[in-house]
């Protein structure tokens, strides 16, 4: 079953999923964690590891779906990916990085984002109702729902994103899927409007549901590769049985580190997760001193989809750590004024994150510093993650090897990358071709709209 961090829902697996956000406006938690021993783990065929892996962990989250239907949604999810390892791990130089971005839309979103649609069509079946994705992206959450969503034909998705907030190549993707069914809107503010804006239309149209991470759906298909990883450095020699590891993940809504928590509490011999920010280093602050502060400037940075104030995933952990009450204190203290404080009596249950940023300069700098010195090309959110795993090791000489999760192809952020790495072909101009097809609208321009473009797509 699943719960509501707040107290009030508990549902099914498919239930949660279809629903994406409680009625009390809090995130559906699983009621346990099921557990991965390391021997079920080296059981898995090394070459068909991810899937086999995919397949138990969704299983687990969700029994009531037959296990051959799992397999099937599995099976059709990572064909669309071009690496048949779907996210490998790979060696350079001092770093092992976990590439996972080599989906249709080259992101780490796409391992979720691939399977979620699946969950929905299975869970039209189980409610006999069909909703409407609306999703808030930072970039790549955006194109990745688009494209995993493409795989169902009647499937209806409304996506908003920060107008001037995300790279040229990411509007692209979202907006070559413009059709009557799916619809991409520039909104004047920042992620955190859109998101904000999400959330109050969720709760004025039972009939939308959700694919950004607030989403239980989201999060259970990413738990799999950190046990992926860790198989492949067992099956690699790389690490012993039972050694423990780190993982450096580059985060903004916190949701795809705590996918790796939720591994570390199924069992996977995790040390310490490695929490990496950007500019906007809300997260820092608040692992390091324990208050969460959004009150703050908002910088944009080339580290885009990091490009976040309010990182709502972080509630879950609130729930795990603090309990029901904790969060209600904690939202509403958030919600009245834009910070809270964390209780004295449960911080140490929060070292086991470590946390660090890179400025804007230091990302462009870890980039090519490293290029110079391997001729590996990482995107900007990845050299985030490896700036603050260098630091880290630095600070602490902390010995456990550490993966850092590559989430994105640097080809999706080439304003960064050509300065550093003149010779890629060029481009075409996505800025000028996104300014012909771009729908901007105001905060107020949403919620005036939005129920005539709502009843156009159902009707």
């Amino acid at each position: 079953m699943y719960k509501s961090t707040r107290g009030q829902d508990c549902l099914g697996g498919l239930e949660a999923i279809m629903q994406g956000i409680a009625r009390d406006g809090g995130l559906f938690v699983p009621s346990s964690f099921p557990q991965l021993s390391l021997e079920q783990l080296e059981l898995f065929p090394r070459e068909e590891s991810y899937k086999s892996i995919a397949t138990w962990i969704i299983k687990a989250y969700l029994p009531e779906v037959s296990l051959q239907r799992i397999e099937e949604a599995v099976k059709k999810a990572t064909a669309l990916f071009v690496n048949p390892a779907i996210t490998p791990i790979r060696e350079v130089d001092d770093t092992i990085f976990l590439e996972c971005f080599y989906g249709p839309t080259k992101a780490f979103k796409d391992i979720a984002l691939s399977l979620l649609p699946h969950f929905y069509k299975l869970g039209e079946e189980i409610t006999h109702e069909k909703r409407i994705v609306l999703v808030a992206t930072s970039g790549d959450t955006g194109s990745a729902t688009l494209a995993g969503f493409s795989q169902l034909p009647d499937a209806k998705v409304i996506i908003f994103y920060p107008h001037r907030g995300i790279s040229p190549y990411q509007e692209h993707q979202m907006l070559s899927y413009e059709s009557n069914n799916m619809h991409s809107i520039a909104i004047e503010g920042n992620f955190d409007d859109c998101q904000a804006l999400v959330k109050k239309l969720f709760r004025e149209y039972p009939l939308l549901t959700s694919a950004n991470s607030i989403n239980i759906g989201r999060l259970l298909p990413q738990i799999t590769y950190y046990f992926v990883a860790y198989k492949e450095l067992l099956d690699r020699k790389l690490i012993e049985k039972n050694e423990l590891i780190n993982f450096s993940v580059p985060t903004g809504n916190f949701g795809n580190i705590l996918a790796g928590y939720i591994a570390k509490r199924m069992g996977c011999p995790i040390h310490r997760l490695l929490c990496a920010s950007n500019q906007n280093h809300v997260l820092t602050d608040f692992f390091q001193t324990g208050t969460y502060n959004r009150n703050r400037p908002f910088y944009i940075t080339n580290s885009p989809s990091m490009d976040i104030l309010v990182s709502s995933n972080l509630e879950r952990l609130l729930f795990w750590i603090g309990g029901e009450q904790e969060v209600k204190r904690c939202m509403k203290s958030l919600e009245e004024t834009g910070s809270y404080t964390i209780q004295e009596q449960d911080k140490a249950a929060y070292s086991f994150f470590y946390a660090a940023y890179a400025s804007i300069e230091e990302t462009t700098e870890t980039i090519e510093g490293f290029y110079k010195r391997t001729h590996y090309i990482m995107d900007p959110h990845t050299a985030v993650a490896k700036k603050v795993m260098d630091d880290y090791k630095k600070e602490t000489h902390d010995a456990h090897k550490t993966v850092v999760i590559s989430t994105a192809s640097y080809e999706k952020f080439m304003d960064t990358i050509r300065p550093i790495v003149p010779h890629l072909p060029p481009d075409p101009d996505y800025a000028f071709i996104c300014k012909e097809k771009r729908h901007v609208w105001s905060l107020d321009e949403v919620l005036k709209q939005f129920d005539s473009l709502v009843k156009e797509m159902i009707r």
